[in-house]
């Protein structure tokens, strides 16, 4: 008897790799200008990824080109459900 191992993938899970491997693109550029980018999560219900950016890029005007060119642009195009790519700001307590 052969037995075949099948890995089932969500929606999810595809979208959460196409966006961290969209991020390992930017992030050696992102770290040369001092900043830092990390994927913080993806809402099916609207196809918005959300990425936490740090360290210079936490404050930079240009972090908003770096996610709209960088990282919305790609990933929109391939289709797979993702309608944007918004920043999360976290305050400091």
């Amino acid at each position: 008897m052969i037995r075949f191992s099948v890995t089932m993938q969500t929606s999810a899970d595809i979208i959460e790799e196409a966006v961290r491997q969209a991020i390992a693109r930017i992030a050696p550029a992102v770290e040369r200008d001092g900043g830092g980018i990390a994927f913080a999560g993806f809402d099916v219900a609207t196809g918005t990824v959300r990425v936490r950016m740090s360290g210079a890029c936490a404050t930079c005007a240009m972090s908003v080109m770096t996610l709209r060119l960088g990282l919305e642009a790609p990933l929109v195009a391939l289709g797979i459900g993702i309608a944007r790519v918004e920043r999360v700001i976290e305050e400091n307590v």
